[in-house]
């Protein structure tokens, strides 16, 4: 009978109208229990990766500055470095400058001020170095 409709018809046998019926149909897929452990799998599975994701160490964001090449020596003077070529190189311990706190919210000034453009590199201001003595007024 596999492919035909069915129909079922129930009734008093003298055709009397009084009839209560309780039915119950039911249907079994044999897919939602499969799909239902693959579900729990996968989500316990993607917790997983996601604690993963969030206990892994974080790597030190890189800092970039982007500025005129006139304004390169105020930069490196202000980083505290002769040049821009020995940032990344750590500081021993007795060449170490002293940071200074400035307040940001009162600045009267611009934090880098321009700088004239030099004729040549020679012509290139020595920059303000804190274990440096100042140069004498000329």
């Amino acid at each position: 009978m596999t492919g035909q409709p069915l129909s079922l018809v129930l009734m008093h046998p003298d055709g009397r109208g009084d009839l209560v019926l309780d039915l119950r149909a039911e249907l079994r897929a044999g897919w939602i229990s499969p799909a239902t452990w693959g579900s729990l799998t996968g989500g316990i599975l993607l917790v997983v990766l996601a604690a993963l994701v969030l206990l892994r160490p974080v790597r030190p964001r890189e800092v970039v500055f982007v500025v005129e090449p006139d304004q390169v020596p105020v930069l490196a003077g202000r980083l505290g470095v002769s040049s821009l070529s020995g940032l990344g190189i750590p500081p021993s311990p007795r060449t170490v400058p002293e940071r200074q706190l400035v307040s940001v919210a009162g600045a009267t000034r611009a934090a880098i001020a321009p700088v004239p453009r030099p004729e040549t590199l020679a012509d290139l201001p020595a920059p303000d170095h804190p274990l440096r003595p100042p140069a004498p007024p000329s």
